[in-house]
């Protein structure tokens, strides 16, 4: 397994990081600054941060020739933490409660995981900008950092299909008898109770259909996965 994860970051990853760089793909790059940083090894998108997400702040002296970061993509990287950190939450759910609910999240979470990493080593197609193909629409490059394969995105199988787990469970539990009220009790979730009213299911999938929904884009936003994964 180890073998095939370093086969496939090596066709994932970018042309930076293939030691020494192919003459062709310098040929092409009409920017001084650009061709160093790339024959330096340093990726010229940003910093790589954990989780296989880009901080998109360009090196010194790609001003003009490289994305800048912005408001926007500052958001993006904010919701690229966040999935790990409902991971997290899911684990210590599991943990204190035990409940068959719980486990059952944490095999999805689990099983789901696995899957995308065998489709990205099986499909082993790389990040938007790692060969330096992507431009914007003002003609500036822009890119991932991340050595891994980006299709399809983890972060968005993980958020979409876990929003759908979420939802599918509290409607079914849904009990029209009961009378509505506001509560934040339904913020959390696999609660481990039968009913649910119908303001604490339209409460409950707000907040969590604005946690987990918007990934997607936010990948795209980044540039993280693929351009046919993220968009």
């Amino acid at each position: 397994a180890t073998t095939a994860a370093a086969a496939a970051a090596a066709t994932c990853g970018g042309v930076w990081e293939h030691q020494p760089v192919d003459p062709a793909v310098l040929d092409r790059l009409n920017d001084t600054t650009l061709r160093a940083v790339v024959e330096a090894g340093e990726c010229p998108f940003g910093t790589l941060l954990p989780f296989s997400i880009t901080w998109p702040t360009p090196p010194e002296g790609l001003e003009g020739v490289v994305a800048p970061n912005s408001a926007l993509r500052v958001l993006c990287v904010l919701y690229g933490f966040m999935l790990p950190a409902v991971g997290m939450y899911i684990v210590v759910d599991f943990v204190v409660r035990r409940g068959t609910r719980q486990l059952a999240v944490l095999l999805y979470v689990i099983l789901s995981g696995l899957l995308n990493k065998v489709l990205k080593l099986t499909i082993e197609q790389g990040r938007p900008g790692h060969s330096l193909e992507m431009r914007d629409d003002e003609g500036l490059l822009y890119g991932s950092c991340a050595a891994t394969c980006g299709m399809p995105s983890g972060h968005s199988t993980f958020a979409v299909g876990l929003a759908v787990v979420l939802f599918i469970d509290v409607a079914r539990r849904v009990d029209a008898t009961v009378p509505s009220e506001v509560t934040f009790k339904w913020l959390a979730p696999f609660a481990n109770t039968s009913k649910v009213t119908r303001s604490e299911l339209q409460t409950y999938c707000l907040f969590w259909g604005v946690i987990l929904l918007p990934t997607p884009m936010s990948r795209g936003g980044l540039s993280e996965p693929t351009p046919r994964a993220g968009r």
